[in-house]
């Protein structure tokens, strides 16, 4: 029974690669993947990290390693030192332009660097769930991972999104080890984890506070319990639980410490201790957070000048700080945000929940659905199985070799009376590793300045993961109707998430209306971020090769804007004729009937006259009346205009 489990995470493992590297090579660089590479390289040519310091530098440094042995032409002319100012977009579209259709492998030869770290992500959330819930909970948890759209959509380009949540969970999972065991070598390695999971997105800089809450829940839950542990869990010989085996508090208040020392030094070993320790008093802030309710970038400040906070060195890099800074300035202001075909001037609170019920698979749903029902209806179940398997001392009779491979595996590390105690209680505070999802959840909706994208949610996609496998725990698996709805739900899930590929990034459930009619729930980089440049050259190729004749295209692409222009990836085309508006403060569409025949390709965002940044953005909804003629990577919309329909 091993080798086929062995079998299956191989086969799992292998595929999920497969769809990642087929996705990469498919889509065309998006929006801020164009900035991140650059930047990445910069790291390693000038040893410092002010480039596109809103997020930490793990992930571009990696994602540059192939450009250190390519030939890679670069101009740094756009470069800034300056802390208050983000340089980073120009830097990348200047990267891009001196690069031309070359950039297009460049930036897969960084996306191919990335994949260990969406590796990472899935054996971890299989380990975290095999050590709970057994190795049927370590597959269900590694194919909710594998063949998840959002996180392939994510994992396949060169942003931080799915590394931190790899990064997150190995943390967590590290630090749910030293919990269940402490040591110091446990407590070294939590700590080391920890800090690498730092340097991949500053979303994780909440661990810091997450992770001793948990410890201290925990602690106050085991002495509860092994107070209330039965009498009869005792050894063979008839004698008690070894009270020697008690955890001392200030013996894991001490490892504890150590664990966010050692996240600390490796985040600044990371940037290379540039600037920590310095002063709080000696910043310059752009945020009114940080900087006052005076503070802009043009007039930077800090509130802690006079006080006598601002005497206190910052134990973190000073790239680091100023990366949190101007992130905070992105949150304060009220940006236009869409959900829901609604567009309004700063987010809501209620955004994410809205992004997850359109954009996670309904297979994945019914999973944490029945995760959540196992909970409520049979409360206590799995620890009172592992209580009595203990004073039984493991023995099964059950003749089903599939079963008693699960028992063993449900009870591993029942070998002596201080284990079985602690398995017991580690069983029961499996709802803690919720803790962290929903931290993450109440941090990114608190964020409210705008709402834009689920990817900042992913960090907590893991930890559900792992929770939602407790319903292959053996008890529940002897149900065989339970087994099959299990099996139905994930092969549903994968069904999902095969039928779109590689078009993860613009995944919408079916309940919402498919991928194709997503844009009317979430736009930006939930449906087009400019990676379905590619295919659309490959639909008018073969366009072309099919009829004969080369169709006059017009282009309204988001990619344009913001990635790489049509004319860099070879699409001939000319742009959309737009009138400014001064009502709307747009660049309008002319009507339908004043336009000149051909063909028009449109992105969703356009269509829906999403306003993206401060400046003009194109309004094409006059699109909207009319039916698409094909739809490319469920992001752009092409229609046709037959001469008939312009007036002579």
């Amino acid at each position: 029974m091993a080798g086929w489990y062995r079998l299956l995470i191989s086969a799992m493992l292998i595929v999920h690669v497969g769809l990642l590297t087929h996705t990469i090579v498919t889509y065309s660089p998006t929006v801020d993947e164009v900035s991140h590479l650059p930047a990445g390289l910069s790291h390693w040519r000038f040893g410092r990290f002010d480039l596109y310091r809103v997020n930490p530098p793990l992930v571009p440094m990696v994602a540059s390693v192939p450009l250190l042995f390519c030939e890679v032409k670069e101009d740094w002319s756009d470069y800034s030192q300056s802390k208050i100012q983000r340089r980073e977009f120009d830097v990348g579209r200047r990267f891009v332009d001196i690069n031309g259709i070359d950039a297009i492998q460049l930036y897969r030869y960084g996306r191919l660097a990335c994949i260990p770290f969406s590796l990472i992500g899935a054996i971890v959330a299989y380990c975290f769930a095999r050590d709970l819930y057994g190795r049927a909970g370590g597959l269900v948890a590694l194919s909710l991972w594998c063949f998840s759209p959002n996180v392939l959509g994510n994992a396949a380009i060169i942003t931080p999104d799915a590394p931190s949540a790899a990064l997150a969970l190995l943390a967590v999972f590290m630090f749910w080890k030293w919990m269940s065991a402490p040591g110091m070598a446990r407590c070294v390695v939590a700590g080391l984890t920890l800090g690498l999971a730092e340097l991949t997105k500053t979303t994780c800089v909440i661990l810091y506070v997450v992770l001793p809450v948990m410890w201290l829940i925990w602690y106050w839950r085991y002495r509860v319990d092994r107070l209330n542990l039965p009498k009869s869990l005792e050894t063979a010989e008839g004698s008690a639980i070894d009270t020697g085996s008690e955890r001392r508090f200030d013996r894991e208040c001490w490892q504890m410490l150590l664990i966010v020392l050692l996240g600390v030094y490796v985040t600044n070993l990371g940037y290379l201790f540039d600037g920590s320790f310095q002063r709080l008093r000696d910043y310059q802030f752009v945020s009114q957070t940080l900087g006052g309710s005076e503070a802009t970038p043009g007039a930077p400040g800090n509130r802690f000048r006079d006080s006598l906070l601002g005497a206190i060195p910052v134990p973190f890099p000073v790239d680091y700080i100023h990366g949190i800074d101007l992130q905070r300035t992105d949150f304060e202001g009220q940006r236009w945000s869409y959900a829901a075909g609604v567009q309004n001037e700063g987010g809501w609170w209620w955004y994410y929940l809205y992004a997850m019920a359109v954009k996670v698979p309904h297979g994945t749903m019914l999973i944490v659905l029945m995760a959540g029902m196992a909970s409520w209806v049979r409360p206590g179940t799995q620890a009172e199985e592992a209580v009595a398997l203990a004073s039984r001392g493991c023995q099964s009779t059950d003749s089903s070799d599939s079963i008693e491979d699960e028992r063993k595996s449900s009870t591993e590390g029942l070998t002596s009376p201080a284990r079985r105690d602690d398995r017991v209680i580690r069983m029961r505070g499996d709802w803690l590793i919720l803790f962290p999802a929903l931290c993450i959840l109440v941090l990114v909706s608190s964020q409210t300045g705008f709402s834009r994208y689920i990817r900042y949610l992913l960090p907590a996609f893991p930890f559900v993961f792992v929770w939602a496998s407790r319903v292959a725990q053996p008890d529940l698996l002897k149900r065989r109707w339970w087994k099959g709805l299990i099996a139905f739900a994930l092969l549903w899930n994968v069904w999902s998430c095969v039928k779109v590929h590689p078009h993860h990034l613009a995944f919408f459930n079916e309940a919402s209306g498919g991928s194709d009619n997503g844009h009317w729930h979430l736009l930006d980089a939930n449906v087009d971020w400019g990676q379905s440049s590619l295919e659309l050259k490959q639909w008018l190729d073969e366009r072309e090769q099919r009829t004969g004749t080369r169709d006059e295209v017009y282009l309204s692409l988001f990619a344009e804007y913001f990635s790489m222009r049509p004319a860099d990836i070879g699409i001939e085309g000319q742009p959309l004729p737009l009138q400014f508006d001064e009502h709307s403060q747009l660049n309008r569409s002319a009507p339908i009937d004043e336009l000149a025949p051909g063909l028009y390709a449109i992105s969703v965002n356009h269509l829906h006259a999403y306003r993206h940044t401060p400046n003009v953005d194109p309004d094409c909804s006059e699109f909207l009346q009319l039916k698409p003629i094909a739809i490319v990577g469920s992001a752009i919309q092409i229609f046709e205009l037959p001469a008939e329909r312009v007036p002579m």
